[in-house]
């Protein structure tokens, strides 16, 4: 699973930028780019939600490091490279424009 869409989005939001916000009587969530319109994780107080967003070795800090250094290039065990998901998400998107192009033609 990735937080962020690309390098670029990541680089911009980092730890010390993430919100903590009630959501509910007893839910805070944790907020991890400001045009996210749902929280990255939810929690049952904010002091819990602070934690995760504070300490260095809670599980969102370190699987947000794991994602900066796999666009960075080092690929964790059981993940595809960057370059294969870029490339994927180019035929993807060659993929759906041929459709769109054939429904269009067939209308």
């Amino acid at each position: 699973m990735s937080h962020y869409p690309d390098p670029e989005t990541l680089a911009a939001n980092p730890p010390e930028t993430w919100r903590v916000v009630k959501r509910g009587e007893r839910s805070w969530g944790l907020y991890m780019d400001s045009t996210y319109e749902h929280p990255a994780e939810t929690f049952r107080t904010k002091a819990l939600a602070i934690a995760e967003r504070d300490n260095p070795n809670s599980y969102t800090r370190r699987a947000v490091e794991q994602e900066r250094l796999w666009y960075a290039g080092v690929t964790p065990n059981g993940w595809k490279t960057y370059a294969e998901c870029l490339a994927a998400r180019e035929r993807n998107a060659a993929y759906q424009a041929k459709r769109a192009a054939e429904r269009l033609a067939a209308a």
